[in-house]
């Protein structure tokens, strides 16, 4: 062989290794089909048939929370302050605007701020909350479907309620 002629084969060979490594880290990854999972990001999807999730925790505890939804465009679609006795929790909703009507199905973001017994606002971390539905692999790595929305699986936090 020439050096060239080499070069080649080993590249043909690297590819061959990284497709069946792809493989097999899609066929581990399709375990997570049908589990609950937390994901490092304040969006989540909402569709038709499952509520927009997020798990949530205070630095301190809180009364209250006020909570901001936007959609992939940045548009605020929801605002609500609701009563929270826990300083972690989940957040669900099932869609319903501030004008009355229903989100379509799409990807929304979550901002929550605490409320403390004395008024002061209190930091709240935000993840996303859902079951995986599918898996896939691409130029990107594995990336999970979760309620609708896309999710590299780097980005898991927690498997299982």
């Amino acid at each position: 062989y020439s050096q060239v002629e080499q070069s080649i084969s080993q590249s043909g060979t690297l590819k061959q290794i990284l497709a069946s490594l792809s493989t097999q880290n899609l066929t581990q990854a399709s375990g997570l089909i049908g589990q609950t999972v937390v994901i490092d990001s304040p969006v989540a999807g909402l569709t038709a048939d499952t509520p927009a999730l997020w798990d949530y925790s205070a630095g301190a505890n809180i009364t209250q929370l006020r909570a901001t939804i936007t959609d992939s465009s940045g548009k605020i679609v929801q605002e609500q302050t609701v009563d929270a006795s826990n300083k972690a929790g989940v957040f669900s909703w099932n869609g319903t605007t501030k004008a009355g009507g229903t989100a379509p199905e799409g990807s929304y973001t979550l901002a929550l701020t605490g409320i403390s017994a004395s008024g002061s606002d209190v930091a709240v971390a935000v993840n996303s909350l859902g079951t995986v539905r599918d898996v896939r692999s691409g130029e990107e790595g594995l990336v999970l479907g979760v309620n609708g929305a896309l999710f590299p699986a780097g980005s898991i936090v927690r498997v299982g309620s």
